[in-house]
C-alpha cells in the first residue's frame, strides 16, 4: 500500500508538473518533450528495472557519484522501488 501511494503521488505529481509546462508556457523543444512523454508507454517495465539495477545497483555505474553526493543508500528497498516505478510510470 505505501509502494503504491508513494509511487501514485510522485507519479501524478510529476505529471501535473510535465503537462501543466507543456500547455501553459512557452517551453523550447516542446515537440522533443511530448515525444519523451510517450517513452513510459512504448517501454517494458522489465527494461527500466534492468537499467535502474544496471546504473544504481551495488556495482552500477552511477553509484559511486551517487554516494558520494547523498552517501549510503539502497535501490533494492522500498525507497528505490518506488523511484524505479516512479520513473517507469511518469509522466503518463
Amino acid at each position: 500500500m505505501i509502494l503504491g501511494i508513494g509511487t501514485a503521488t510522485i507519479g501524478t505529481t510529476i505529471g501535473f508538473i510535465f503537462a501543466y509546462a507543456l500547455t501553459r508556457t512557452t517551453l523550447p523543444f516542446k515537440n522533443f518533450f511530448r515525444l519523451t512523454a510517450t517513452f513510459p508507454i512504448i517501454s517494458p517495465p522489465f527494461v527500466v528495472a534492468l537499467a535502474a539495477i544496471l546504473l544504481f545497483g551495488r556495482a552500477g555505474s552511477l553509484t559511486p557519484i551517487l554516494t558520494t553526493i547523498i552517501g549510503k543508500y539502497e535501490i533494492y528497498g522500498l525507497g528505490g522501488l518506488i523511484l524505479v516505478e516512479t520513473i517507469a510510470y511518469s509522466p503518463t
